[in-house]
C-alpha cells in the first residue's frame, strides 16, 4: 500500500518506498510459503520499479500456491495490460470475477482493458457496473469521463464535470476541444503551473500530459513530461504505451526507448513490438499517405459524421497510432484538423451553390460531415476569422 501511494503521488516517494520495503521485510519473515509472501515482492517490482519480468515470476508463484488469489489475478491482469497482452489479461480478470463477481474493482479493471483497446462503448458498460457496486470508486469515475471525451459526447462530459466541481474541469474541457473541436491557445504560464502540479500533487489522471500530447504546438513538451513521469515511475502513466490519449506520440522514434523492461511470455514476442515501429520507412510512409489521400479525397471519407481515427485506419489498413503519426508528420495537423479541413471545403462549395439556398447553413454543415453545431462553428471561425453567415454574406458582396 505504501508503495502504491508513493508511485501515485499521494505521499512522499522516498518515505513511501522506505515504509514499503520495511513491511516487505516483515512479510518475508512471517511465511515464505504463502501467496502473500510472493505478492509482497510484486508491489515493489511491478508498481515501484516497473520490473515486469520479475513481477510476472512472483505473481505466477503466488497463483501456484493459491490459484484463486484475487489480488494476484488482478495484478497479473494489470501487468499483462501494461505490456499489451490484452487477450491473456482478459483470461485473468475473468477468473477474478468468477471468484468474486461483486468486486467493483474487478469490473473497473475489465473496463480498463477495453478502454486501452479503444473499445469505449464496451468499456462504459463495465465501468457502469463497477460504479453501481461502488459509486465512490474514483478510478471508475475518471475512466467513465475519459471514455465520453474520446466519444466526443460533449453533453455527458459536461454533466460528469458538473458532478465534481471541486476537482475542476478546465483541463478535461481543453482536452475535449483538442480532440473534437479546435486546439485552444495555451498560455505558457498556465502550462508551467499545470505541469508543476502533476509533478508534485496527487491526481488520478494526468490531463495536462494528454492535453499537450494532442495539441499540435506542444508535443515536444508532452514528450518531456512523459519522460519525466516515467523516470519517477508514476502509476498514472504505467500504461503509457497503450494510452489512447498518447496516440500522437506513439509513432515517434524516441517513444519506444522511454522505458525498457518488456514482459516476455513463454513463446511470445513482445506485445509492444507488434504495434510499434521505432523507425518508419520513408517508402512505407509514402504508400500510407497515398492510401490516406485516396480514401479521403476520392472516396470522400470525411462526409461520414461518425468517422474516427480508428475507422479510417481500418479503411486504409494501418494501425491507428501510425495513422496519427502520419497525419501529424506529413500534414502538421491532428486527425480532427485534417478531416475538418476537408469538411470545411465541402461546406463552402455547397453554401455557394444557388440550388442550396433553401437549406440552412447548419444543414449544409451536417451534409459536409460535421456532427456538431459547436464543432462546426468553432472550427469555421478559427479558420476564417468570422462566422459562417458573415463569410457567406461577404461572398455575395
Amino acid at each position: 500500500t505504501y508503495g502504491l501511494l508513493a508511485m501515485w503521488g499521494y505521499m512522499d516517494q522516498a518515505e513511501g518506498l522506505e515504509k514499503a520495503v520495511a513491511n516487505f521485510l516483515k512479510g518475508q519473515a512471517l511465511d515464505s510459503t504463502s501467496a502473500e509472501y510472493y505478492m509482497s515482492f510484486v508491489g515493489r517490482e511491478f508498481w515501484g520499479e516497473w520490473h515486469f519480468q520479475e513481477a510476472y515470476t512472483h505473481i505466477r508463484q503466488a497463483l501456484t500456491v493459491n490459484p484463486f488469489h484475487t489480488d494476484a489475478l488482478e495484478a497479473m491482469t494489470e501487468l499483462l495490460l501494461a505490456n499489451g497482452y490484452f487477450a491473456e489479461a482478459q483470461t485473468y480478470i475473468g477468473e477474478a470475477l468468477r471468484v468474486d463477481p461483486l468486486s467493483a474493482n474487478h469490473h473497473y479493471t475489465r473496463a480498463n482493458l477495453y478502454y486501452y483497446q479503444q473499445k469505449y462503448a464496451v468499456a462504459l458498460q463495465h465501468v457502469t457496473r463497477a460504479l453501481e457496486m461502488d459509486p465512490s470508486l474514483a478510478l471508475a469515475q475518471e475512466l467513465r469521463l475519459q471514455c465520453h471525451i474520446h466519444l466526443g459526447d460533449r453533453e455527458t462530459v459536461e454533466a460528469l464535470l458538473a458532478e465534481r466541481p471541486s476537482e475542476g474541469g478546465t483541463l478535461p474541457r481543453l482536452l475535449f476541444a483538442c480532440l473534437h473541436e479546435t486546439p485552444p491557445d495555451l498560455a505558457a504560464e498556465d502550462i508551467a503551473a499545470w505541469t508543476e502540479s502533476v509533478r508534485h500533487k496527487a491526481g488520478l489522471v494526468p490531463y495536462i500530459l494528454f492535453l499537450l500530447a494532442n495539441h499540435p504546438d506542444h508535443t515536444e513538451a508532452a514528450m518531456d513530461l512523459l519522460r519525466e513521469l516515467i523516470t519517477m515511475r508514476r502509476g498514472q502513466v504505467m500504461n503509457y504505451r497503450y494510452e489512447p490519449f498518447l496516440a500522437p506520440l506513439r509513432a515517434r522514434p524516441d517513444f519506444a526507448a522511454l522505458h525498457v523492461s518488456p514482459l516476455q511470455l513463454p513463446g511470445e514476442a513482445s506485445a509492444f513490438d507488434r504495434v510499434t515501429d521505432s523507425s518508419p520507412d520513408p517508402k512505407e510512409l509514402a504508400a500510407q499517405k497515398a492510401r490516406l489521400l485516396a480514401e479521403v479525397e476520392e472516396r470522400h471519407a470525411y462526409l461520414d459524421p461518425q468517422l474516427s481515427l480508428r475507422s479510417l485506419a481500418e479503411a486504409i489498413d494501418i494501425h491507428p497510432n501510425k495513422l496519427s503519426f502520419l497525419i501529424n508528420d506529413q500534414f502538421g495537423q491532428n486527425f480532427n484538423e485534417f478531416i475538418n479541413q476537408y469538411r470545411l471545403t465541402h461546406f463552402k462549395t455547397l453554401a455557394l451553390d444557388p440550388e442550396n439556398r433553401h437549406l440552412t447553413l447548419l444543414g449544409l454543415a451536417f451534409e459536409s460531415g460535421f456532427n456538431s453545431k459547436t464543432v462546426f462553428n468553432t472550427f469555421f471561425k478559427k479558420q476564417e476569422g468570422m462566422t459562417p453567415r458573415a463569410w457567406l454574406k461577404r461572398q455575395g458582396e
